[in-house]
């Protein structure tokens, strides 16, 4: 009788094994070995997409190096411009024994035009309507006024 009693035992913990394992399926539990698997796999998956973007951010990092460069180009000759002062051929371009003069001429127009650079002498206590940001602006406006001007007359002489 014992044996038999353990039999109906056993057969139970058969069916409740059984019914068990269906229902780990049914949700998609998996073994510890296909866990193990798994989690290989998506290491080696973000291993793989971490080196690439790392690739495309030293990409995209050496395009934006090279759009800041042409930047700074532009905005240089934006603010020149902005003073009157015009990348111009000067007659004398193609003779050998000037080129270097005007090449030393043009980098010291661009100081000079730069803010402080001494091409404009102008007051720095100004003040507009009791404001001093304003007499600033207003003084910073009539300069590029005056520079603007200055460098035209200049450029019609030498044109001339």
């Amino acid at each position: 009788m014992e044996n038999a009693q353990l039999r109906g035992e056993l057969d139970q913990v058969r069916v409740e094994l059984t019914g068990l394992r269906a229902e780990m399926s049914r949700l998609g539990v998996l073994s510890a070995i296909e866990l193990e698997q798994h989690r290989v796999r998506l290491s080696r998956e973000i291993a793989d997409l971490t080196a690439k973007g790392e690739a495309e951010k030293a990409e995209l990092d050496r395009h934006l190096r090279g759009l800041r460069q042409q930047i700074v180009v532009t905005e240089e000759t934006a603010l020149l411009q902005e003073a009157g002062v015009y990348r111009y051929r000067h007659p004398l371009s193609d003779a050998v024994t000037y080129q270097s003069q005007l090449s030393r001429l043009q980098d010291q127009i661009k100081a000079m035009t730069r803010k402080d650079g001494g091409a404009v002498k102008a007051a720095t206590g100004w003040t507009v309507n009791g404001s001093a940001a304003e007499g600033r602006a207003m003084v910073r406006d009539f300069s590029k006024l005056m520079l603007r001007a200055y460098n035209a007359e200049a450029d019609n002489l030498v044109r001339g």
